[in-house]
């Protein structure tokens, strides 16, 4: 569809009640939170959280039983969402010691967690292993800080298949530049070493990019992992207790882009995994499936006010929100809807910009937008519940925003947004330079 034509039906839809993401408005408007809140504001839909996390749950477990879903605790660490997929079931994939400790204060048993870092210190691994979660090791030198009988019982390796793959954002974790994980030519190694320093049981993960929608990746990266694991089991005598396929699962930003068909992509998965098990005689491990932006990304959108309307050689349109709200990996897209009374059907291409002092401070370039956007409208930017609050900064001195959760019809305030005062709070200045004034 023309992207002109496509926004024009899109203001319409909105003013009917509805969002591109899919996140139903509930009894306040956005531009009444806007107003009420402040600017820039996150909102998180609650019933989208758990509609994401059953579609995924039920699509995969119906087909493997064993199969279980660890929210990536790092796409959005707001207690509020963790406290929401804990209800629902959802185990947590931490990546530090911070993020174990933030799940075990919500009462999570350690057997519904596992933690992946990378290059974690010393002594971090000693506190997250005193905490009894599972870790996926990054690498065969992390064995060298145990002897034989102190290791865990049971080992797991992050596996690096050599493949990766990724949406526009460019997040590939995989392949021959990625820092992360065992190669898959030192894996057979890394297990030898742990079975003779005294592991019974064995584990294997692997991530290999980020908000991918070719349906035909995931099948695929699954069949090369178990390529690599089901000849160590065999020639090792070893067995795998459970094996972590990752997350990657993509949404769609751009309206052209299609949804992944999850239960098309499940079926074919454990296809895989049925087969896999079969030929090298794995019996039935637990299946682990480490979903972020999948669960949460398209649950929330970010509020921002028009500041400034500039129109010379270009025209900008500058709201309040900057990449310190929001990061922004350039080339990447996110989607932005104009909010409050029906604007004009007729478009111009915009770019929307930050207040930042940097010109890489752009949300969008050429976008549609309706010609008679003002100062004091409001912007609804999508799909914002992953990696948005997470990456927030406090660059140019700008205090971090506000968030609000739309539970049943209501909103609810779960993070004050920061005063000057909060940025410096725990700094201080040496007693002999206070003497100068």
């Amino acid at each position: 569809m023309n992207i002109h034509i496509y926004f024009t039906v899109l203001i319409i839809l909105f003013n009917l009640g509805n969002l591109y993401s899919n996140i139903p408005i509930d009894n306040e408007s956005l531009v009444q939170m806007a107003r009420r809140y402040g600017t820039p504001l996150y909102v998180y839909h609650e019933e989208r959280v758990r509609e994401n996390y059953h579609r995924l749950s039920k699509a995969f477990k119906s087909r493997y039983p064993q199969c279980e879903v660890y929210y990536a605790v790092k796409a959005n660490s707001h207690p509020a969402l963790l406290h929401i997929l804990r209800d629902e079931g959802a185990g947590f994939d931490c990546s530090c010691i911070e993020e174990v400790q933030l799940v075990r204060q919500l009462g999570v048993p350690t057997e519904k967690m596992i933690c992946t870092g990378a290059y974690v210190s010393c002594d971090d691994m000693e506190k997250i292993l005193a905490h009894g979660v599972q870790i996926n090791f990054d690498s065969i030198s992390v064995l060298e800080r145990f002897s034989q009988g102190t290791i865990p019982d049971c080992v797991s390796f992050r596996i690096n298949p050599g493949i990766g793959m990724s949406g526009c954002e460019g997040l590939i974790f995989a392949g021959e530049d990625a820092k992360f994980g065992v190669s898959q030519h030192l894996a057979e190694s890394a297990y030898s070493k742990a079975k003779q320093l005294g592991a019974k049981r064995f584990g294997a993960h692997m991530m290999t990019g980020s908000n991918i929608l070719d349906p035909s990746y995931f099948p695929a990266i699954v069949e090369t992992l178990f390529d690599i694991i089901g000849p160590i089991a065999e020639k090792l005598d070893i067995t795998f207790d459970y094996v972590d396929l990752g997350g990657s699962f993509g949404i769609p930003y751009h309206p052209d882009d299609l949804p992944l068909d999850i239960e098309e992509i499940a079926e074919r998965v454990i296809a895989v995994v049925n087969r896999k098990l079969a030929q090298y005689s794995m019996g039935k491990p637990k299946i682990v499936l480490e979903p972020g932006r999948y669960l949460v990304g398209d649950a929330g959108v970010l509020l921002t006010q028009v500041t400034s309307v500039k129109e010379e050689a270009q025209k900008y349109i500058g709201v309040d929100a900057g990449i310190n709200t929001l990061y922004f990996i350039e080339g990447a897209y996110r989607h932005i809807i104009p909010l409050g009374p029906m604007h004009s059907s007729q478009v111009a291409p915009a770019n929307v910009v930050g207040p930042l002092c940097t010109n890489k401070d752009i949300f969008a370039r050429d976008f549609p937008l309706p010609i008679d956007i003002q100062e004091g409208d409001y912007l609804c930017i999508c799909d914002v519940g992953a990696y948005g609050y997470a990456k927030a900064s406090q660059f140019n001195t700008r205090p971090r925003c506000a968030e609000v959760l739309l539970s049943n019809g209501k909103s609810y305030l779960i993070r004050q947004s920061e005063k000057l005062e909060d940025l410096f709070k725990k700094t201080s200045i040496p007693y002999h330079l206070l003497q100068r004034e």
